[in-house]
């Protein structure tokens, strides 16, 4: 996955801003969205993912798989990650 480029803020302790100045527009994720978003942008693979934030959130990974997969659906669709070429 690569990710896109932007200035990020944190707006609480777990959820982030994410500012786009490209396109002038801004996204906000929310905790666990947060959590997928910054392992995407440090290389995790997301089967790797997938155990990281079951372990954060005290989850069976057969609970967060569909939830994390969703996630960079949704992340891909607001063009914040895309697939490496």
């Amino acid at each position: 996955m690569v990710v896109a480029e932007c200035d990020v803020h944190e707006r609480y302790s777990a959820s982030r801003l994410l500012l786009l100045p490209s396109r002038g527009d801004a996204v906000e994720l929310n905790g666990p969205a947060a959590l997928v978003w910054e392992l995407l942008r440090e290389g995790s693979a997301v089967e790797e993912i997938v155990r990281l934030v079951a372990e954060a959130y005290h989850e069976d990974p057969k609970v967060v798989t569909p939830l994390v997969h969703s996630t960079v659906e949704q992340l891909h669709d607001h063009g914040l990650v895309t697939t490496a070429a």
